[in-house]
């Protein structure tokens, strides 16, 4: 974060500079128990810390195929015919007519996947008896012996409406081993089975697998399992610590084969939080409609370190308010927005009335330290000091507003290191445990960013990301 300094700074003499501060002691007034008025500086409001782009935790899934060829080999029609019973039949090629009875069946269905192609085939069996006049009875294929050939279809896989699983198939040409064309009937009955096949068995398996494909509850059973529970706060380790997710939406990667299985990934979008206390409250949203995009594979955890705005002004009470000569410091009060700092100090002494601090804090990742920086009396507090002064006690004056100034900038420092290890330690474990009985987080941190240091209307905290990567991996 760009570190910007106060708007009403300048170059004019501050105390804490004290050569040139010394130098305009020889024209201050004289000091009596000087009482001084100074207006608060101006500074950025209290803000929130800083929004963190959205990460994403990713769910494998896998589907898979023979599952649904079993389903299909269940349901799906395995023989046509006409029983025992003979049926009329016209060529009408010719006009010639004969009674015939048949029967069609298939063989199991066997899944083939390969090379990103799906295709579903079965083998195909028929025979036929036929009886007329004039050549009296004649056939083709039988039980033991029947005309055989292929049925099939190809199949493309996609994501669907509600998080379904979608299909698009095309029917393979049905390959025929021979022909059914009697000798002395004149008649080519293969027009009269042809048809038949497609239309008793391979049209009906093609549809009722489509049905049972995109009325499939595998994958909107998965990602309506999943996003209801990235929606519930996780208790992780000690401390009273949470993992909060914070689900605003999903993304999928295309349908691809592994195997003989589909695999995917749905991508949930996440602003994982790490939290302390009371178990955070949550408001369940509802998840949009299914979109296919590129996303990162990385997730980013934000977490917050820092101290409220009452433990500095505790400690400036207890250890700066006094001990420094011809100075009591009554009250302190901290405020400030952004990355900018001010403490007012209510002063009793030889100086009665209220004057202002003002600096930036900052955060040094190496050594954890959360402090401020440049410090100083504001413009118009340092004005207000040097009318107050006279010069037979300026130095002694000087150095109590000096060590003032020390005191209260130490008061406004901590070192949150060990504060961040913690949060890491625990968000390890956090990242690698049974969420339930459904899913296992799996994943790990690898490196961690500072986002800015900000102030609220009453605390200091750094926003720090952890930085790594995680899935949702359902139980087996």
């Amino acid at each position: 974060m760009s570190r910007t300094p106060h708007s009403g700074s300048s170059p004019r003499v501050r105390i804490g500079s004290f050569t040139a501060f010394t130098l305009l002691l020889l024209t201050a007034g004289s000091l009596h128990a000087q009482a001084i008025k100074v207006s608060a500086p101006t500074l950025p409001p209290p803000g929130e810390a800083p929004e963190c782009p959205s990460s994403y935790l990713t769910v494998p899934i896998q589907i898979s195929l023979e599952t649904l060829v079993a389903r299909l080999e269940m349901e799906s029609p395995r023989e046509a015919g006409t029983g025992d019973a003979f049926v009329p039949y016209v060529n009408r090629k010719n006009g010639k007519e004969a009674d015939a009875r048949y029967r069609i069946w298939r063989g199991p269905f066997v899944l083939s996947a390969e090379n990103d192609i799906i295709e579903i085939r079965a083998a195909i069996f028929y025979w036929l008896e036929a009886r007329g006049e004039p050549f009296g009875t004649a056939g083709c294929g039988s039980e033991t012996d029947p005309i055989n050939g292929e049925i099939g279809f190809r199949c493309d896989f996609a994501w669907g409406d509600d998080w379904s699983l979608d299909i698009q198939l095309t029917q393979i040409p049905t390959v025929h081993r021979g022909r059914c064309k009697p000798k002395d009937t004149g008649i080519n009955f293969s027009r009269l089975l042809v048809p038949l096949v497609d239309e008793e068995i391979t049209v009906p398996a093609l549809k009722l697998f489509s049905e049972i494909v995109r009325k499939s509850e595998v994958l909107p059973a998965i990602v309506a399992d999943a996003w209801a529970l990235l929606q519930e706060p996780v208790e992780i380790g000690s401390y009273d610590m949470w993992l909060t997710f914070r689900p605003t939406g999903a993304l999928v990667s295309p349908i691809v084969l592994s195997g003989d299985a589909l695999a995917t990934e749905v991508a949930f979008e996440v602003s994982p939080r790490l939290l302390i206390g009371d178990r955070p409250e949550h408001d369940a949203t509802d998840l949009h409609d299914t979109k296919v995009r590129l996303y990162s594979e990385e997730l980013r955890v934000a977490f917050d370190c820092g101290f409220s705005f009452e433990s500095i002004e505790e400690a400036i009470g207890e250890l700066c308010a006094t001990g420094i000569e011809g100075l009591h410091v009554d009250k302190a009060r901290v405020f400030g927005g952004e990355d900018r700092i001010a403490i007012a100090l209510t002063l009793s002494g030889k100086i009665r009335g209220t004057v202002y601090l003002a600096g930036t804090m900052g955060y040094d990742p190496p050594s954890g330290l959360l402090s401020v920086r440049g410090l100083r009396f504001t413009e118009e507090s340092n004005e207000a000091l040097l009318a107050a002064l006279a010069p037979e006690e300026s130095e002694e004056l000087a150095s109590s507003l000096k060590s003032l100034l020390t005191c209260v900038a130490s008061r406004c420092s901590s070192n949150i290191g060990p504060a961040v290890e913690t949060y890491l330690s625990q968000l390890g474990r956090g990242l690698n445990f049974p969420i339930s009985d459904a899913f296992t987080v799996s994943g790990g941190v690898r490196m961690r960013e500072t986002a800015g240091v900000y102030l609220t209307d009453r605390m200091i905290g750094v926003r720090q990301l952890a930085i790594g990567h995680a899935t949702f991996e359902p139980t087996e």
